[in-house]
């Protein structure tokens, strides 16, 4: 069920702490499932969630945590469930509340924040395919700050959208990262979430948006960056195991100096680190 879907997310559980722009100790308050019998209660109950939200960034950060703990209680309490089509719906305007908590750099807000957006994704699944696309921009923008546990915890948000929507625009989004993105320790991360999409998701899943991966290969396989250069062969390796005449007729369509960056991967010696963490 997604209440089961939701409560296998991993957390660090027990109460949360912060004073200041520093949390302590990691935790995420415990939440139990608050079960709703009509539609209007619930569309009422996510849309004071959604306004306290699109407050941030403003002094009232507990009230925030409260909105968010209280939307993941409706879903424990079978909300998905009981109410499919409006949790849908006012699911969109809650994800760009979610998007404003990141304003502010205070760890236990961003934790709270991805820990919700993953949930979301995990109880969604595809559905969730619009919604990721709108907060996976602000989520990547996370990756490079200097607080490491917000940065972590944003790689890890991330990286449990990829699981649980496997979609083209997801995919689309990463590639065009990979390819665009100024920062190079940004197509760095990208780079690698690209090779994770290509090793993990079914070929259903991105064998129709082949350009897409080709453009993200190509760029990653020249990038200023090793670690970059080794996830785009990385996944060329996958992109090889999985459609191999596609990859091979990609191959040969390169460069020389190109087809020698990639070489190693032909014979599936590509592995290496990079991106994703």
């Amino acid at each position: 069920s997604s209440a089961a879907a939701a409560a296998a997310i991993p957390a660090r559980r027990g109460g949360f702490k912060d004073s200041g722009s520093v949390a302590v100790g990691g935790e995420l308050p415990l939440v139990a499932p608050v079960p709703l019998s009509s539609e209007r209660d619930f569309r009422q109950e996510m849309e004071v969630a959604t306004a306290t939200l699109a407050l941030a960034p403003n002094p009232d950060w507990l009230g925030r945590m409260a909105a968010m703990t209280r939307v993941e209680a409706l879903i424990l309490g079978g909300a998905v469930e009981q109410f499919p089509e409006a949790f849908v719906e006012v699911s969109r305007p809650l994800t760009a509340s979610l998007s404003l908590q990141f304003k502010e750099r205070r760890s236990s807000i961003t934790r709270q924040a991805c820990h919700l957006i993953a949930v979301l994704a995990a109880v969604l699944g595809p559905r969730f395919e619009a919604q990721a696309v709108g907060i996976l921009p602000t989520l990547v923008s996370q990756l490079v700050i200097t607080v490491q546990i917000m940065a972590e915890t944003s790689d890890a948000c991330i990286k449990e959208i990829l699981v649980r929507c496997p979609t083209p625009r997801v995919l689309q989004y990463i590639c065009d990262a990979t390819c665009k993105e100024k920062n190079p320790k940004t197509r760095q991360w990208c780079a690698g979430y690209l090779r994770l999409i290509l090793e993990s998701w079914e070929v259903g899943s991105w064998g129709r948006s082949l350009d897409f991966v080709e453009a993200a290969i190509r760029f990653s396989a020249q990038d200023s960056l090793v670690d970059t250069r080794s996830a785009g062969r990385s996944a060329f390796a996958a992109y090889c195991r999985v459609i191999p005449d596609r990859a091979m007729a990609f191959y040969s369509r390169l460069e020389g100096s190109l087809q020698e960056k990639l070489k190693t991967a032909l014979t599936g010696s590509g592995g290496g680190g990079g991106g994703g963490g």
